[in-house]
């Protein structure tokens, strides 16, 4: 995972006391995201307005539920 996302994880642990399964949650669409960035050959913080749409299709694509949808978003917006 990038380090970026690590550190933003930890942010949201100590400083804003999220629960463990948010937590977990927004790991793993971070990660999501990550592993999109690495397939274009991009850091995460390289992608643009571009990218993060077609990700965002890509997970409506992939058959997720619109509310694991809208929390991966949320995550998006505060990384």
């Amino acid at each position: 995972m990038d380090a970026t996302i690590a550190e933003y994880l930890n942010h949201l642990r100590v400083e804003r006391g999220l629960a463990d399964n948010t937590l977990a949650a927004y790991g793993r669409d971070l990660a999501r995201l990550d592993g999109y960035a690495g397939k274009r050959k991009l850091k995460v913080l390289a992608l643009g307005r571009k990218e993060l749409a077609e990700f965002i299709g890509s997970l409506r694509g992939a058959g997720l539920a619109p509310r694991s949808v809208a929390r991966a978003v949320h995550a998006l917006k505060g990384f």
